[in-house]
């Protein structure tokens, strides 16, 4: 049985953030506003590849804290850019409503809903101001 590889990300106190499936993306927003896609490889429990270059995870944590910049995982993104009505608070609000619709087969966005809700309660309003919730990143290529 092969078990999935999952690359965790952290801060610079080794407090898990969030998980990635090996080869998912990550969304990196500087401080400036602009932000930038990376897929990322699974390297063993304690490193990973973000846009091609390898980093131990507190390395790597390290170099996000001393720049300013805010990651996230690409797909739980989308879902915060959908339902978000400006405030964390309302977001977790507005996901929980929206959890009361889905169906019974809908498990796979069941669970991404719930571990965004879970992301977003151990996050403080501050960092989640320095998400990119800018909806027009959901604009299709070439529009």
């Amino acid at each position: 049985m092969s078990q999935e590889k999952t690359i965790r990300f952290i801060d610079t106190n080794y407090r898990t953030l969030f998980t990635l499936p090996d080869g998912g993306n990550l969304r990196m927003t500087f401080p400036d506003g602009r932000s930038k896609v990376s897929r990322c490889r699974y390297v063993d429990e304690y490193h990973t590849e973000v846009a091609g270059r390898v980093y131990h995870i507190c390395e790597f944590a390290g170099h996000m804290e001393r720049g300013g910049i805010a990651c996230a995982p690409e797909e739980p993104l989308n879902l915060m850019i959908l339902y978000n009505p400006g405030t964390r608070l309302g977001l977790m609000e507005e996901l929980g409503n929206m959890l009361g619709y889905l169906s019974g087969e809908e498990t796979g966005l069941r669970r991404t809903t719930v571990g965004v809700i879970r992301k977003l309660q151990a996050m403080t309003d501050e960092d989640f101001d320095r998400l990119d919730l800018d909806p027009s990143g959901l604009c299709l290529k070439g529009r």
